[in-house]
């Protein structure tokens, strides 16, 4: 499966160009943030219990940390998507309580810290993290595997093989990198999910192209 000619890169949804823009006003207060793409909408991973959704169309939403006195139900508060800088900085305040008021802030911190910078993976990265070594049927909701999926990064392989198998379902690569790095390892991705891949009708990313088998 090759790229057809004149083929351009996916346009990035307008949900994950808001994230983007919060991100880098977030930054300014010195606050360091995930995005995460999903269905028509993108998620701002700011700290514990702070998680920011957009649309990129309408606004910016989160919890307050609040509930409504008659229920359960979460107050939420919401921001212009047009407006990223007035959106951060109530953000901000909000993980300013946070981080000195949370009773799991100490120990999301000290995770954070342990957390090898730029979350690399060595070029020889091949087997080895807590995804591939887990036993069949394991339990990756116990705290072992929470601790491992916190600081250790995937190998190079189980990568490529979740960038692999997110465009099967029309999402983006997360890394694409680590496959221009490791063709090898795409080819084999290639071979583990044949015939999946040469028969879904896709276009994947270049890093992730190799000749469909015969």
């Amino acid at each position: 499966m090759r790229r057809p000619d004149g083929h351009r890169a996916a346009r990035r949804s307008p949900a994950v160009v808001a994230a983007e823009r919060l991100r880098e006003e977030l930054e300014r207060y010195g606050i360091g943030a995930d995005i995460h793409e999903g269905d028509g909408v993108a998620l701002v991973s700011v700290w514990v219990d702070l998680v920011v959704w957009t649309d990129g169309a309408y606004s910016y939403l989160w919890w307050t940390g609040e509930h409504f006195p008659r229920s359960s139900l979460r107050k939420y508060t919401y921001g212009p998507v047009d407006d990223p800088v007035a959106a951060a900085r109530r953000v901000a305040a909000r993980y300013a309580e946070l981080r000195h008021g949370h009773p799991r802030s100490r120990e999301v911190g000290e995770t954070l810290a342990a957390v090898p910078e730029g979350f690399a993976v060595p070029s020889t990265a091949r087997r080895g993290c807590w995804y591939c070594e887990r036993p069949s049927g394991a339990d990756t909701a116990l705290e072992e595997y929470r601790v491992r999926v916190a600081r250790e990064p995937l190998c190079a392989w189980c990568r490529i093989l979740s960038d692999l198998r997110r465009q099967l379902v029309r999402l983006e690569p997360l890394l694409p990198e680590v496959a221009e790095v490791h063709p090898d390892l795409v080819a084999e991705a290639w071979e583990l999910l044949a015939p999946v891949v040469p028969r879904s009708g896709l276009v994947l990313h270049g890093a992730f192209q190799v000749p469909a088998p015969a």
